[in-house]
């Protein structure tokens, strides 16, 4: 919004969750994006950080171009509007302790009985209490919801059933949360439908559920009523958490407004293969001083490697790649084309100025060279090899395929090879690699095939349940295009009678709609219709998948409808 509306007045920007300029990924580099463009603005706006625990918030004031500050008053205090006792229950070992906050130690106080496992330890200490457990991937939350919820059986409670009818209507027949709801257990993850997310957490202030599994989506985001907090994993992802995220976790029990005190169990599972001391090292430690992202060594570290990459122009980074993490070079490799684009415009920002102790005269000439202001761009979502490859395929008569006969028919065929160009085109498989860019099993284009059985449903209007339906009759078609959580393959076969394969392809279908589809897919399209209109030199065109895309409905009358207001 702010490149393309250069002339926009903001007062004032809120920026929640700050201690994120810190952290890993791409996410952070549009804070520093975010600030140049704000320089650029006769008044600067008032900008309010907001951010839990953060000992040193001054630091965060370094991603404003030009801002100076000297000696600065600071009221600090301990206080937080929680009361909680904290335990560390290692099933291994079947030992339980509890922490002392005054003198930071863990003293043992029970010997678990032999065999506990997590749902044992949740029946037992949460009985009669609302639960909230966290896990630390999709898979693990929707897995344990199912084993703990065996323990029960359904609950005359009107409003459940209610609930789980809307599910099974919704989302599938076989959808495992509309049978755990029932049971007064539910799974909470990010590509849940937003309207159920809401009545489960409505629910669970209700009573009426009374122990939900989730991800950090939950518990960082949502304050609940919860009397005990259950951590089953130290890890956030495949990443381990830092210091912020581990107390902002901890902190979503045994708040005052909805508790007198609360219990946060930390459990160590045998086969989770975790550290038998971090989660006491996380208690005993106070949140360190922060760095900003691009100072943190996960990314400092490879800063030579990429400014050596942009002095030989190359602008696929392939060093700095073959040395990074994916979810480290998604930030590296943004902050190379925030480089490029400031020395072009000899612009003096937070990134160059940090660039710039890792780069010679001569390495820094090279790269004014090899990127003149042409070849670099505001938008460091695009980098401008992939906009060259896109301006050409357009200039050469490439559009998105045609809609047919009075039920706007498509040839699917032709969506895939229009898919499989724009994945050459943008380069998935190099920038995207491991969500739209992955390589498939066996036929390298069933994933984009999968996609594209999604995206034409969703464009033609129809429901979730219809989408899911059709998302599960492809993988019974195509089994061995194998089974996936994300970017992690399952089984390699799906099976077609497993109700748990089916429910990882419902979960799958939900997260590609939330996560590849109404995002990665929309934002590509988006450059395609920008760049086409360019091109053609005009404002609208007909056939704008992106605006199909956008609406869920290639109906002229439902996106009217939609653009005054109306749902989809």
């Amino acid at each position: 919004m702010m490149i393309e509306r250069e002339n926009i007045r903001i007062d004032f920007l809120f920026i929640d969750e700050a201690h994120k300029i810190s952290g890993r990924g791409g996410r952070s580099t549009y804070y520093f994006k975010v600030m140049t463009q704000l320089r650029k603005m006769q008044k600067l706006p008032t900008i309010v950080l907001a951010s839990p625990n953060i000992p040193n918030p001054e630091e965060y004031l370094k991603i404003i171009p030009g801002c100076e500050y000297g000696p600065m008053n600071r009221l600090a205090s301990k206080f937080a509007p929680v009361c909680q006792f904290k335990y560390y229950l290692d099933l291994p070992s079947r030992k339980a302790y509890y922490f002392n906050d005054y003198t930071k130690e863990r003293q043992f106080c029970y010997t678990l009985p032999e065999g506990s496992v997590l749902s044992d330890i949740v029946k037992s200490v949460g009985k009669d209490d609302q639960n909230l457990v966290y896990c630390s991937s999709r898979r693990s939350v929707l897995e344990n919801a199912v084993k703990y919820a065996r323990n029960f059986a359904p609950i005359d409670n009107e409003q459940l059933r209610i609930l789980a009818a809307e599910i099974k209507r919704e989302v599938h027949d076989d959808c495992y949360l509309a049978d755990l709801i029932v049971r007064g257990v539910a799974y909470h993850v990010g590509y849940l439908p937003a309207n159920i997310r809401l009545r489960i957490e409505k629910s669970f202030e209700n009573g009426d559920l009374r122990t939900i599994f989730c991800t950090s989506t939950l518990v960082e985001g949502v304050n609940l009523p919860a009397d005990n907090l259950f951590v089953t994993s130290y890890r956030n992802g495949r990443s381990n958490m830092n210091e912020v995220e581990f107390k902002n976790l901890i902190g979503r029990v045994g708040r005052i407004k909805y508790n007198l005190y609360g219990n946060v169990i930390l459990v160590r599972e045998a086969d989770g293969n975790l550290s038998e001391d971090q989660y006491t090292k996380f208690l005993k430690s106070d949140v360190p001083p922060q760095k900003l992202s691009i100072d943190i060594k996960e990314n400092a570290d490879h800063i030579k490697a990429l400014v050596r990459d942009l002095a030989d122009g190359d602008i696929e980074m392939s060093n700095c790649h073959e040395q990074a993490t994916e979810t480290d070079f998604e930030a590296l490799r943004k902050f190379g084309l925030i480089y490029a684009r400031d020395l072009a415009t000899g612009d003096v920002t937070p990134i160059s100025q940090t660039f710039d102790k890792y780069v010679d005269e001569k390495q820094r000439q090279r790269i004014i060279e090899n990127f003149p202001i042409e070849r670099t761009s505001e938008d460091i979502t695009l980098s401008y090899d992939q906009a060259e490859n896109l301006h050409d395929a357009i200039v050469k008569g490439m559009a998105y395929p045609e809609l047919t006969g009075e039920n706007d028919e498509i040839d699917f065929e032709k969506l895939v090879d229009f898919m499989w160009e724009l994945r050459r085109l943008f380069k998935w498989d190099i920038y995207e690699k491991k969500t739209i860019g992955k390589r498939g099993n066996g036929d390298e284009k069933s994933v984009i095939r999968w996609y594209c059985t999604i995206l034409l449903r969703w464009i033609r209007g129809n429901g979730l349940n219809t989408i899911v339906r059709s998302a599960v009759r492809y993988k019974e078609n195509n089994p061995w295009t194998g089974v996936w959580s994300g970017d992690y393959m399952v089984e390699e076969t799906y099976n077609p009678n497993s109700k748990y394969h089916k429910n990882l392809v419902i979960a799958e279908s939900l997260s590609v709609i939330e996560n590849v589809l109404l995002f990665s897919i929309s934002n590509y399209f988006r450059k395609f219709s920008m760049e086409y209109k360019a091109v053609h030199q005009v404002e609208n065109f007909d056939n704008d998948w992106y605006e199909y895309v956008e609406y869920g409905t290639t109906n002229p009358i439902t996106i009217f409808l939609q653009q005054n207001g109306f749902s989809r």
